[in-house]
């Protein structure tokens, strides 16, 4: 049963977001589908900090990728200068608040 479970583990993060990238993929849907999908695959990343799920860590920000590739198709933002910038500057905000929880983390190991 440990295969079976493995498999279920890895593969369930994808089969929650999977079916809101399609939707966005096809456009027929209102953009709103786009902005959902980044803001849920941004919290199944940072929920799966507290749970240590690997498979819900790599899931999450494959999902984001796509999710800020489908917001920059069906907006037309690839041609915008300000888009590159913003996106530049949202990575080194989630590095920044990566560091902080990691010196957060090892404080609270340290204090122990």
């Amino acid at each position: 049963m440990k295969l079976p479970a493995f498999l279920l583990e890895t593969i369930s993060p994808f089969a929650i977001l999977e079916p809101l990238a399609y939707l966005s993929e096809t456009g027929e849907y209102s953009r709103r589908v786009d902005w959902l999908l980044l803001a849920l695959a941004l919290a199944i990343v940072y929920a799966s900090h507290f749970r240590q799920r690997r498979s819900f860590y790599t899931a999450g920000l494959i999902n984001t990728g796509v999710a800020l590739a489908f917001i920059t198709d069906h907006y037309e933002w690839l041609d915008k200068s300000g888009w590159a910038v913003t996106v530049l500057i949202a990575g080194v905000v989630a590095l920044a608040a990566g560091f902080v929880l990691e010196v957060v983390e090892w404080r609270r190991r340290s204090s122990r």
